[in-house]
């Protein structure tokens, strides 16, 4: 535990001493920063294990992110369910062995968690019917789309 703690006290003063000379990162260009992390990141993934399969998959979750962000979906989502998925999926066969489908919705907290994801499903779907309906009520035209 000491040691621990030395070694955090020893890296925060070595990264507030070196804050200056690293700030300076920041201004070199994307185009020279972008290849030397690519290469290091794959070399990384090679080192790992010494298989080539692990820079595969490194370039496929490469190519997703990219993919994700072209089409605008979250990327940070993405990691937070391939962190959590495996425990997820542990718990929720946990559950299902010990109470069955009716363990989801007879514990106080699982039944608010699961209302909370129903309301939250539900609400653009709600709020598009309530505006498709207000406007019918004035002879406009409802797409679907929101007009912000």
């Amino acid at each position: 535990v000491y040691t621990l703690a030395a070694g955090n006290i020893i890296c925060a003063v070595m990264g507030l001493l070196a804050a200056k000379q690293l700030s300076r990162l920041t201004a070199v260009s994307s185009g020279l920063l972008a290849p030397v992390i690519f290469t290091l990141a794959l070399m990384g993934a090679y080192l790992k294990e010494g298989m080539i399969f692990d820079v595969v998959v490194a370039v496929a979750f490469g190519v997703l992110a990219f993919a994700m962000k072209r089409f605008g979906f979250s990327r940070v989502a993405m990691v937070i369910a391939m962190v959590l998925g495996t425990l997820a999926q542990k718990t929720f066969h946990q559950t299902l062995m010990l109470w069955g489908v009716q363990g989801f919705f007879v514990r106080p907290i699982s039944l608010g968690l699961f209302m909370v994801t129903v309301a939250m499903v539900a609400t653009p779907f709600v709020k598009a019917q309530l505006k498709r309906r207000k406007l019918q009520k004035i002879g406009g035209y409802f797409d679907g789309a929101d007009s912000a």
